[in-house]
């Protein structure tokens, strides 16, 4: 399980400021890091573009090898949600 699950904290964007402070503060310096990254001055923005999309592109293969053993395991989705084995 996760960080969040381990703690108890909930974790969701579906729930609201008050409920979830502690994962919208994880969320908030992320995104404030992010912008800082892009506002600093005279940073090579292409290069940044680039090597994002690189590293997207590299991550890419396994990410989706997990999300497949992921929709595949019936005990954890039920029989209504996971692969039907034409899907497979």
């Amino acid at each position: 399980m996760g960080l969040w699950q381990d703690q108890g904290l909930p974790h969701s964007l579906e729930l609201p400021l008050r409920d979830a402070r502690g994962f919208y503060s994880v969320y908030f310096v992320c995104v404030a890091a992010a912008a800082a990254v892009v506002l600093i001055p005279r940073a090579p923005l292409q290069l940044i573009i680039i090597s994002v999309q690189v590293l997207a592109g590299v991550m890419l293969p396994s990410a989706i090898i997990f999300l497949q053993l992921l929709l595949n395991d019936r005990e954890l989705l039920g029989d209504e949600f996971a692969n039907k084995s034409w899907n497979r």
